[in-house]
């Protein structure tokens, strides 16, 4: 796998299209401290989104996952990083987003595959 970087002003647009990409795709999101072990905080739900709201040094990310509406949400306060790993493939696997305590939550597809092979199946 491949780790690449999304620099913080292309944030916005990465999720944007990210999310437009992989709406419907099951997912688990995992929580990891900087001492271990991920915790996973809910598995095999659908991804409706991932959003951007920057404010400076107390910006957030929203990851929102759910069949039905109100989605379910899980906040990310002050991010710091961004990144995306891709399989050889250039499939995007997993989406990694790091808060200034030093945690990391992970959004990890459960089959990832380029959305070009997907054919309308979601």
């Amino acid at each position: 796998m491949s780790h690449r970087p999304i620099e913080p002003r292309e944030w916005s647009e990465f999720l944007h299209g990210f999310s437009r990409r992989h709406d419907g795709w099951l997912i688990s999101v995992a929580v990891q401290r900087q001492a271990g072990e991920r915790r996973y905080v809910a598995r095999d739900v659908p991804l409706r989104g991932v959003v951007a709201e920057p404010d400076g040094d107390t910006g957030s990310m929203l990851i929102f996952t759910g069949a039905t509406t109100p989605h379910a949400a899980h906040f990310v306060k002050r991010p710091v990083s961004l990144a995306v790993e891709e399989t050889a493939e250039g499939a995007e696997a997993e989406l990694t987003i790091a808060d200034r305590s030093g945690a990391r939550t992970i959004i990890e597809f459960r089959s990832p595959m380029r959305p070009e092979l997907v054919d309308g199946v979601a």
